[in-house]
């Protein structure tokens, strides 16, 4: 994982790990939608996209530690170990990489279970919907 953190930093959305990261629903919440984003793509087509002032495939960085993390915690150890071997082995700007990674959450989402699902859609909406313009003027509010 330390591997993952390194690139987190190198491709500089250490700001975007930490204020985009997803908060668990309260229970008392109620969805009101079934995918949480009305417009999530599968992050196979997400990532072919372009967003101004984004890199997306840097932004893959936070959502697999996201999924690493949360399959982790419930004993998804043989799909951690796989994620953790392909960004281990990730090349930058290996766009075939990337596909096959986008490819790989997608899968895991498809075969979780619908609650695991869920969650792991909430990552993708995390970074579907990140607007660096918004993250800047909150640093800049700040100042």
């Amino acid at each position: 994982m330390q591997e993952i953190d390194e690139n987190l930093e190198e491709c500089g959305v250490e700001e975007l790990y930490q204020s985009r990261q997803p908060q668990p629903l309260l229970e008392t919440e109620v969805k009101q939608e079934e995918k949480p984003c009305p417009n999530l793509q599968p992050m196979a087509e997400w990532i072919k996209g372009e967003t101004p002032d984004t890199c997306r495939p840097c932004t893959l960085t936070p959502v697999v530690q996201w999924y690493w993390q949360e399959l982790k915690e419930r004993g998804y150890e043989e799909i951690t170990a796989h994620l953790e071997a392909e960004i281990n082995a990730l090349e930058e700007d290996n766009d075939e990489q990337i596909m096959a990674l986008c490819k790989d959450l997608d899968e895991i989402k498809a075969g979780a279970p619908e609650d695991l699902r869920k969650r792991l859609e909430e990552f993708d909406c995390a970074i579907q919907s990140f607007d660096p313009t918004e993250v800047s003027e909150e640093a800049e509010s700040a100042d």
